[in-house]
């Protein structure tokens, strides 16, 4: 029991991190020309 309520929040925080990365490699890896354009226009 003392090893379930410390894996959770852990598992909370480290999920919602991880969440996070992900979207951000995602939206970086599926729109890099768009990112470019972006960069480029500013």
């Amino acid at each position: 029991m003392s090893q379930k309520y410390h894996y959770n929040p852990i598992k909370k925080t480290g999920g919602k991190l991880q969440f996070s990365i992900t979207c951000i490699l995602q939206l970086f890896l599926q729109s890099e020309l768009k990112i470019y354009e972006i960069i480029y226009s500013m």
